[in-house]
């Protein structure tokens, strides 16, 4: 996939690359003494839906760094167990679904022998995935890996998607200067992007644009000006329905959120990135 690299200045494209275009350096391995756990686990977590993805796929990534398999994420701590987990496993698990992510990222366990033993498990820990840095560990490689594990989609399309994320909510000109955009900034990049659809001989540009933006009713900036008539305009819509129309774009415009960050990284089209400050994490 191609990523757009936007300047944090309004509007001004600066640079623009392959997502592939130079190796990232190798993810640092975990530690295995027998070198004989071929198969690597991750605990279970309580955590917002977003999040907890981000983080299997952290560990997806960094055992395919190792040359290992992901086998899942697995509850075997006490907190783990308790009735409040139950709500927030099972959002994620029909995230995982809508999205056919489930086979790669399965809420499972090691098997155990008739004694309830695990014999040559090796678990990623907490500090593992908070530390692993995603410039080193989705790499290109990773990404196909990933991938070739999801259904094939035969659907036909009849539209050419562009679709925007902008971040509102809490995020307002006064009390985030440096991660609020103004509507103006998205307004400019999806015109130049309509625009090199319809004038280019390539991506699918017979096909009619159709311009779905997701953002929230809490906000600076309205949405109801003539300015966004043409556009679909979604607020407060469910993660999975948001993600999957963001993974399958084919542009997809970023806001400074983390939000927009785990269905760019596998989106197969254009991502266009304003950067933003996030420990590790540099253009999807």
């Amino acid at each position: 996939a191609l990523f757009i690299l936007v300047s944090w200045r309004p509007m001004l494209l600066y640079s623009t690359q392959h997502r592939n275009s130079s190796p990232l350096p190798s993810s640092p391995a975990i530690e295995d003494p027998n070198g004989i756990g071929n198969t690597w686990w991750s605990h279970m977590r309580h955590d917002r839906s977003g999040s907890v993805v981000h983080n299997l796929l952290k560990a997806h990534a960094l055992a395919f760094a190792n040359n290992k398999t992901y086998g899942g994420a697995c509850c075997i701590r006490i907190k783990c167990q308790k009735a409040k987990f139950k709500p927030n496993t099972e959002e994620v698990q029909n995230l995982l679904q809508t999205l056919k992510w489930d086979k790669a990222l399965p809420y499972a366990c090691p098997p155990r022998n008739r004694n309830r033993q695990v014999f040559n498990e090796v678990w990623i820990n907490d500090d593992q995935l908070e530390n692993a840095l995603e410039v080193k560990i989705f790499t290109p490689e990773w990404k196909r890996h990933f991938l070739s594990q999801m259904p094939m989609n035969t659907t036909k399309k009849n539209t050419f998607n562009v679709v925007v994320h902008i971040r509102r909510g809490d995020v307002e000109p006064c009390t985030y200067p440096d991660r609020y955009l103004f509507n103006k900034h998205y307004l400019r990049l999806i015109q130049e992007y309509m625009r090199k659809t319809t004038s280019s001989s390539n991506n699918n540009s017979s096909l009619p644009v159709q311009v779905d933006i997701y953002s929230e009713s809490d906000t600076f900036e309205s949405f109801d000006g003539e300015d966004f008539q043409d556009f679909n305009v979604h607020l407060d819509t469910d993660l999975q329905v948001a993600w999957e129309a963001m993974v399958h774009a084919d542009v997809l415009i970023m806001s400074k959120s983390a939000f927009s960050y785990v269905p760019a990284v596998l989106n197969g089209g254009t991502v266009v990135y304003t950067p933003f400050q996030i420990r590790g994490v540099g253009p999807p």
